[in-house]
C-alpha cells in the first residue's frame, strides 16, 4: 500500500499501522483495482493488519514461543489456540508495536544518515507466500563437486522450518544451501511479491549486483519503473500491472553456472523460518557453444521476463557499474547455458488481455493444458484425473470455471468447448477437484495458532453462498504453499465428484455415465516437441504443478469470446512449473500436506481471518480508528 503524508513522522506512523494489527484506517473500497476473484491480493492489501503474529521483517528473536511440532503433520502440531483473552491479545500486540516502532525508528535514522542510496523496503504491505517452480522429475538426481552440491537434474524440497523436526529421509533447502557458495556469486536476479532487502543484504557478499522485481505500489502500478537501492548498485524494478505477484530467483556464479530457484516463499525471513514452503532448484551449466536449436525453457522464460521489463533493468546495470554482467540481455539465456537436462514446463500468467490462439495457449490455464499435452500427461484410457489443489486463498468458485480449469488440467484445449452454449457450461456438475485448505480446527491445533495463520484467506460469503462447493473442501495439514497434483484414478472411483463419500447408488450412476465422460484429445504432434529419452512419460501416474498461482480466475485467467475470436484475460503476474509424476509414492516426499487429505467434519468450517481473528475479544478496540 502506498503511503501518503507530508511529514516524516506521519509516514512512520502509517508504516507502523500497516505492518501491525494496528491498522486504524481501512482503505476506501475504490483504493485498489482488485478483482474480487483475487481474494488473496484483496486481503493482502486491504487486510494488511494480518501482520498480527508475524515476525518483523528484520531478522531477530521471535516475539512468541513456538510449541513443539509433531513428526507427521504438515502443520506444526500443538495443543490449542493461545489464549484469546483481551489482555493477552493486547499484550501481544503491544510487544509487537514496541518492537516495530524501535525497528522503524532505527531504519529512519539509517535512511537519514545514508541518503537515497540506503537499503529501503518496498511499500508496506502484507507479504504473501508467492510463486515457485519445480524440476523435470520429482525424484531428481544430483551430483557433487568439491564443497558444492550441484543439482543438474533438478530437485524439489521443502524449506528448512523452525517448527518441524528434522527428518533425514526428507532433506530440505535453507538459504545457506541455495546460495552456496555465496562467495562465488557474480549476479543475482530475484522477483517476489515482497522482499526484505536488509535481510537479503545480510546473506549476500558486498559488491554483488542485484536486480529485484517487486510488486508495485498504487502510484507505481501504471508504468514500469527502476530505482537504485543500496551501495552496490542494486536496482529495484516494478513492472506495469494491476495486481498480482511472481516469484523466482536466478543466481549466476563466477564458474559460469546458473542456478534457477522457484520457491513458494517470498524473500522475507519469516517465510524461510516459520512457514512450510516448497523449493525447486536446478543448476544449469555453462554451454561450451551456443546450441543450434534454442531450448524451449529459456525461450519461454525470456518471453515472460519481458512482460516484467527485466530487459530494461539488465540494460541499466550494464550501462552503469556492471558492463561485464553475466546476463546482459534476455536473449543470452538460451545461448550461454546448457538447458538440455531441463524437462520441466514453465507456466506463466502475465497480467493483461491476450487474443488469438497462439497467445492464449502460451499463458494461464490454457498454457497448463499445453504443458500437460507436451508431457503426455493426459489421463490414459480407462482413467480420469483427480485434482488436488492447495492454495493460500479461496476464490468465488462456480461450476463453469472449475470445469474450465479442470479441462485444462486434463490437457484439453479451450478450442474444444468455447463455442458450447453457456447455459450448458453452467449446468455442469462439480469436477473431481479437491480444494485443500485448512479448517479452523486445524489452525487452532498448530504451533502458532490463529496468530500464525496470516497466509490463508477465505471469505465467509464464498463459503456460505447457496451453491458453494463445500463438498470439495479437504483439510490441509500444512502451513502454506501453492501446489496442484493431478493423479489418474479409475473412472468409477471419481467420475461424478471429488467427494469420497458417495453412496452405492451414486457410484452405480457414475459407472453408467462413464461413457459420457469428457474425452481427452490426442497430442498434436505437429506442434509439440518430441520427448527425449529423459522425458519418457509412458508410465506416468500424473503430474505436479508448483508455483505462485492461487486457485482463482485472477491468477489463471478466463477464456471468453468464440473459437474464431478467443480472448484470455489475466489479472495477476504468476509463474510456476509442471513436472511429470512417474510414481504416486514420490509425492509423499514433496507434497506439503498429508495425503489423502481428510474431508471436513460435519461442524468444520474453513479458516477465515476476518471471522476467526479480527473478531476475537479485544481486537475491535485495537482496530478502532484513533480519535
Amino acid at each position: 500500500m502506498s503511503e501518503t503524508g507530508d511529514e516524516e513522522d506521519e509516514e512512520l506512523r502509517l508504516a507502523i499501522a500497516l505492518s501491525l494489527a494496528d491498522n486504524r484506517s481501512k482503505p476506501s473500497p475504490n483504493s485498489y483495482a482488485i478483482d474480487e476473484e483475487d481474494d488473496e491480493l484483496r486481503c493482502a492489501i486491504e487486510l494488511s493488519k494480518s501482520e498480527v503474529g508475524s515476525e518483523p521483517t528484520q531478522p531477530g528473536p521471535m516475539s512468541y514461543t513456538a510449541k513443539p511440532a509433531s513428526s507427521g503433520a504438515g502443520f506444526a502440531a500443538a495443543t490449542s489456540l493461545p489464549s484469546t483473552s483481551t489482555n493477552t491479545t493486547i499484550s501481544f500486540l503491544g510487544q509487537r508495536e514496541a518492537l516495530e516502532k524501535e525497528r522503524l525508528a532505527h531504519l529512519k535514522r539509517h535512511l537519514d544518515s545514508a541518503g537515497p542510496s540506503a537499503l529501503v523496503a518496498p511499500p508496506a504491505k502484507r507479504v504473501r507466500t508467492a510463486p515457485a517452480a519445480v524440476s523435470s522429475s520429482v525424484s531428481a538426481s544430483k551430483s557433487a563437486v568439491p564443497d558444492v552440491e550441484l543439482f543438474l537434474h533438478g530437485e524439489v524440497r521443502q524449506n528448512r522450518n523452525a517448527h518441524a523436526p528434522k527428518n533425514p529421509a526428507h532433506p530440505v533447502f535453507g538459504m545457506a544451501e541455495i546460495l552456496s557458495p555465496a562467495s562465488d556469486l557474480q549476479f543475482v536476479l530475484t522477483s517476489a511479491f515482497g522482499t526484505d532487502f536488509k535481510w537479503l543484504a545480510s546473506l549476500l557478499p558486498t559488491g554483488v549486483p542485484l536486480l529485484s522485481i517487486n510488486h508495485p505500489s498504487d502510484s507505481e502500478r501504471y508504468e514500469s519503473g527502476i530505482k537504485p537501492i543500496g551501495p552496490d548498485g542494486w536496482l529495484y524494478l516494478t513492472p506495469k500491472m494491476n495486481k498480482g505477484g511472481i516469484m523466482h530467483v536466478k543466481l549466476f556464479y563466477k564458474s559460469g553456472r546458473l542456478r534457477l530457484i522457484i520457491p513458494t516463499a517470498n524473500l522475507v525471513p519469516e517465510d524461510w523460518r516459520d512457514i512450510e514452503n516448497t523449493v525447486f532448484l536446478q543448476d544449469i551449466p555453462r554451454a561450451e557453444e551456443p546450441p543450434s536449436i534454442a531450448h524451449p525453457f529459456p525461450t519461454y522464460l525470456a518471453s515472460f521476463l519481458k512482460f516484467l521489463y527485466v530487459h530494461t533493468g539488465l540494460s541499466a546495470l550494464v550501462q552503469g557499474d556492471y558492463p561485464d554482467l553475466p546476463l546482459s540481455s534476455l536473449d543470452m539465456l538460451a545461448k550461454r547455458w546448457d538447458w538440455s537436462k531441463v524437462t520441466a514446463r514453465l507456466v506463466g500468467s502475465p497480467a493483461g488481455s491476450h487474443e488469438g490462439w497462439d497467445n492464449i495457449r502460451r499463458w494461464g490455464h490454457p498454457r497448463l493444458g499445453e504443458a500437460i499435452r507436451q508431457l503426455r500427461a493426459q489421463p490414459p484410457k480407462g482413467k480420469t484425473m483427480r485434482m488436488e489443489y492447495q492454495g493460500s486463498s479461496v476464490g468465488n468458485y462456480t461450476t463453469q470455471y472449475l470445469n474450465e480449469f479442470y479441462k485444462s488440467g486434463c490437457g484439453i484445449s479451450p478450442q474444444s468447448w468455447l463455442d458450447i452454449p453457456k447455459s450448458k457450461l453452467k449446468a455442469q456438475s462439480w469436477p473431481p477437484v479437491q480444494i485443500v485448505y485448512p479448517s479452523l480446527r486445524t489452525v487452532d491445533n498448530t504451533a502458532l495458532g490463529r496468530l500464525g495463520a496470516g497466509s490463508f484467506f477465505c471469505r465467509k460469503q464464498y463459503w456460505e453462498k447457496a451453491n458453494a462447493p463445500r463438498k470439495l473442501f479437504r483439510d490441509s495439514r500444512a502451513r502454506s504453499g501453492r501446489m496442484i497434483i493431478g493423479t489418474f484414478v479409475d473412472i468409477v472411483e471419481d467420475s461424478v465428484t471429488a467427494s469420497t463419500s458417495q453412496t452405492a447408488a451414486q457410484k452405480a450412476k457414475a459407472k453408467a455415465s462413464a461413457k459420457n465422460k469428457l474425452k481427452v484429445p490426442e497430442p498434436e504432434s505437429d506442434t509439440e516437441p518430441e520427448l527425449s529419452d529423459a522425458e519418457d512419460t509412458r508410465q506416468l501416474a500424473g503430474w505436479l504443478y508448483i508455483g505462485s498461482h492461487n486457485f482463482s480466475m485472477a491468477a489463471w485467467g478466463s477464456v471468453s469470446g468464440t473459437v474464431s475470436k478467443p480472448k484470455l484475460w489475466i489479472s495477476n503476474f504468476e509463474l510456476g512449473i509442471v513436472l511429470p509424476v512417474r510414481e504416486e509414492t514420490c509425492l509423499d516426499r514433496v507434497v506439503p500436506w498429508e495425503r489423502p487429505a481428510p474431508e471436513y467434519g460435519e461442524k468444520d468450517v474453513p479458516w477465515m481471518q476476518e471471522e476467526h481473528l479480527y473478531k476475537l475479544p479485544g481486537m475491535q478496540a485495537l482496530l478502532r480508528p484513533a480519535e
